[in-house]
């Protein structure tokens, strides 16, 4: 059976998601809800996937940054919003049937989903990839505002959640029973393409001293900034491998070069990272404030493409229970107390077990196709969905 997916979503964020839909045999229709940015085709792919609507660049908006966040506020009209209904329903119109929407990361695509729904047709299933949500970093009206807007749409939808079990929980306590909406407690991990070229049986010994660290900080206090993490780290003997960051400099940290999603898809930089003794998953977390529900939760893209190289993570411990239950749990890495214990662990034979486990564990933590396939053909069919509850 041949599928076709209405997927909404930053282009730049829908990498992995259309790279599994391409194993899993999945036609995807791309509408890309980035208002900053506009594609014609998705880049980094070795196929050719077009754009069939770039949503906030074809109709007129003073602001569109602006007017998609405002789309979460409740019974307020916008001027604009007639016409962004009118130009998805003309998307869908000309695509073509679609079998379900995907709509990619909770928060960030409800605007969207309520012009799905305000088209006046019979939506088709929608699965909500929910393995950040919120998106907002700290606590406050941000997060409250999240929480109502998916609240207010979640019952008129039919479909699925896909997510973990942490998520999974905290969904059911905000949004109660949802009898047409299954929760699947199974993230979705990234594609084999995206997975080390070299897949030897066992680990190699590391070719460099340390670890490695995926993030950058995009500007200051912000929730990648945690370039005094990093420099902490190194002051205790780790050597750190990042990209190069303004005002981040010690004897033990050590750039490479920046790398496009190209590099991801290719499986080059989980090559990279197969490299390192270990790989660092951590976030900037907000100074004198319980830890957000976002860390609370989530399973963000850079535990998950190091869990698909098969390296071992380090993380803070405390920080990001989600994270660090699946960790502990897959014996896959380690939290640490204090840059120090960091040190310990990475420079230990210990680290050496955790790596030799993360690789075995590898296979595990990669897209299934042929299981996804499934999934999504209960979600099309409801009826052969066995236990909705999840």
């Amino acid at each position: 059976m041949s599928l076709r997916a209405l997927h909404l979503a930053r282009v730049a964020d829908s990498l992995k998601t259309l790279a599994g839909f391409l194993e899993a045999g999945i036609e995807p229709v791309v509408v890309n809800t980035d208002p900053s940015i506009r594609y014609e085709f998705v880049p980094a792919l070795e196929a050719r996937i077009p754009v069939a609507s770039n949503l906030y660049h074809e109709v007129k908006i003073p602001s569109p940054r602006l007017a998609r966040y405002a789309s979460l506020l409740p019974e307020i009209p916008m001027p604009w919003h007639r016409a962004l209904v009118r130009r998805l329903a003309e998307v869908l119109d000309g695509s073509g049937p679609v079998d379900f929407v995907f709509a990619h990361w909770g928060a960030t695509v409800i605007p969207e989903i309520r012009l799905l729904l305000a088209a006046g047709r019979r939506a088709p299933p929608v699965i909500l990839n929910m393995e950040t949500f919120p998106t907002a970093w700290r606590r406050g009206a941000r997060e409250r505002l999240e929480v109502s807007a998916l609240r207010g749409v979640a019952r008129s939808l039919r479909g699925a959640i896909v997510t973990n079990p942490e998520m999974r929980e905290y969904l059911r306590g905000i949004l109660g029973e949802l009898p047409w909406m299954e929760i699947h407690p199974r993230p979705f991990y990234y594609p084999r393409s995206f997975a080390p070229e070299d897949d030897r049986a066992g680990p190699a010994a590391p070719e460099e001293r340390g670890i490695v660290f995926l993030g950058q900080a995009d500007f200051s206090d912000s929730l990648n900034d945690v370039r005094e993490e990093l420099r902490a780290l190194a002051q205790a003997g780790l050597a750190v491998h990042c990209v190069r960051m303004d005002g981040l400099a010690h004897e033990n940290i050590r750039f490479f070069p920046a790398f496009g999603g190209e590099k991801m898809t290719s499986g080059e930089t989980a090559s990279l990272l197969r490299r390192f003794r270990a790989c660092l998953v951590t976030y900037r977390l907000p100074s004198g404030q319980a830890v957000p529900i976002r860390f609370r939760t989530s399973y963000p893209s850079r535990l998950l493409i190091a869990l698909a190289a098969g390296v071992p993570i380090l993380l803070p411990r405390g920080k990001f229970p989600a994270m660090e239950r699946l960790v502990l749990e897959h014996g896959i890495g380690h939290a640490y107390d204090s840059p120090e214990d960091a040190f310990r662990f990475v420079e230990s034979s210990a680290c050496d077990a955790v790596r030799a486990q993360a690789l075995r564990k590898r296979s595990e933590f990669l897209f299934d196709a042929e299981s996804f396939r499934g999934f999504c053909a209960r979600v099309i069919h409801p009826a052969s969905i066995p236990n909705r509850a999840g």
